[in-house]
């Protein structure tokens, strides 16, 4: 493995980011305008393929940390990706496509933990540590969601539903061949982790899940209600929606890299707390600004950025530091509570909804499950402060396994070392 590897991963982190954001944002339109789904219908399809993602893409991760190659995983998930757009490109039938398409998506979901999984052992391998090199990764990744969804939407305006879809497709191929060709075996010549039983399950890694599921809770009920809230209940400008969006995503990328840079010095405990206060402090904006404050609503996204920025980077880091032996598994971890978190808020704001009648009051619940979730991180160990043994899937890291908790004064240096050549 050499320095110059470390563009491959910032190409792949991208290409992966890019292919589920070019039919994500458009896929429930799909549904409804090319297959007159239901609203029912429309949520059992991405309920089976988030299900179904958390269920394949874990017991694939333990796998991965096993003797499977990393590299051949992630192209086996881009192919599955390039199996499910070409059925979107074909199949006009609804519970056809069900069957097929969100169970190849799902396979499709193994890439971008594995990648990250490899970026790890890499940063590790040539830098010392993986902290900063993984927020550069994540702020690609990141970036990718700023990009596709503006283009896929211009795509399916433009051209249809079915260029559309081939695209997805391309990005996949393309996963496939600059993975075969570039991505190195970052697990060559190591002692294998997964020939032992390692659970990925004890005290820190369950409350952080907990945690992590609702603080991403908390974002879902916001994506969702927020529109709404402002263009049905507020009576706003209409485009507020996305102008808030894409603040709030451009913003996040500085602070992905602020606190992958500070994450050795200041801690990574202490930037989830940062994480919790932001939150708390973004929704409480939400509440206390006057109704017809475009100009707020828009500078409020800062506390966003903040918010997101940290937990997106910071928390992937969490699980990975606390289960250095499995990135693979501790990535894909960090992923489920996200997805979890997802699945949860529908079945939330509807009761929320149900009860009070109006959108706008999704926000003192967020608060209330920002501060609930801020407040299970103290049921955490900070990862500098665990001598791991290998009980549980914590390990003591020896550097013949390339992930080793190192002093923070060497950690320090190797980020610093990263952050010069990037």
């Amino acid at each position: 493995m050499t320095r110059q590897s470390k563009y491959i991963f910032m190409l792949l982190t991208f290409l992966t980011g890019c292919a589920p954001g070019t039919y994500l944002p458009l896929l429930s339109l799909f549904l409804t305008e090319k297959l007159q789904a239901s609203p029912f219908e429309v949520g059992l399809y991405f309920t089976m393929q988030a299900v179904l993602g958390i269920v394949i893409s874990q017991v694939l991760a333990r796998l991965s940390d096993g003797r499977l190659s990393r590299v051949r995983l992630v192209q086996s998930g881009a192919f599955f990706g390039i199996l499910a757009a070409l059925a979107m490109v074909f199949i006009r039938d609804y519970w056809l496509l069900l069957f097929v398409a969100p169970v190849c998506m799902s396979v499709s979901f193994v890439c971008s933990p594995q990648i990250f999984a490899a970026g790890r052992e890499y940063s590790i391998s040539v830098y010392g540590d993986s902290v900063m090199f993984t927020s550069v990764m994540r702020t690609f990744f990141s970036l990718a969601w700023v990009v596709a969804p503006v283009l896929s939407y211009w795509v399916a305006t433009a051209f249809g539903y079915e260029y559309l879809f081939s695209g997805t497709a391309c990005i996949f191929l393309t996963t496939i061949i600059m993975s075969g060709l570039f991505l190195p075996d970052t697990k060559e010549g190591k002692r294998i982790a997964g020939e032992e039983r390692v659970s990925i399950f004890n005290r820190d890694t369950t409350v952080l899940f907990l945690a992590v599921t609702a603080l991403w809770l908390t974002n879902n009920l916001y994506l969702i209600s927020m529109p709404v809230y402002i263009k049905n209940e507020l009576l706003l400008n209409p485009y507020l929606p996305s102008y808030m969006m894409a603040t709030a995503a451009l913003l996040e990328i500085p602070v992905m890299l602020i606190s992958g840079k500070t994450a050795r010095t200041f801690g990574i405990k202490k930037l989830m707390y940062l994480c919790g206060i932001a939150g708390c402090l973004f929704y409480g904006v939400l509440i206390a600004l006057p109704k017809n404050s475009e100009t707020g609503f828009i500078l409020a996204q800062i506390f966003n950025a903040v918010y997101i920025g940290i937990l997106a980077g910071i928390g992937m880091i969490y699980f990975q530091e606390l289960l250095p032996r499995v990135p693979g598994q501790a990535t894909t971890l960090f992923n489920n509570a996200a997805a979890t978190g997802a699945i949860m808020a529908g079945p939330v704001l509807s009761v929320a909804v149900g009860i009070t009648g109006f959108y706008g009051s999704s926000f003192g619940i967020l608060i209330i499950l920002t501060v609930l979730a801020t407040g299970l991180l103290t049921f955490v160990r900070d990862p500098s402060q665990i001598r791991h043994t290998g009980d549980n899937g914590m390990a003591d890291t020896g550097s013949g396994n390339a992930s080793k908790i190192l002093p923070e004064t060497a950690m320090e240096n190797s980020a610093e070392k990263f952050s010069e050549k990037v």
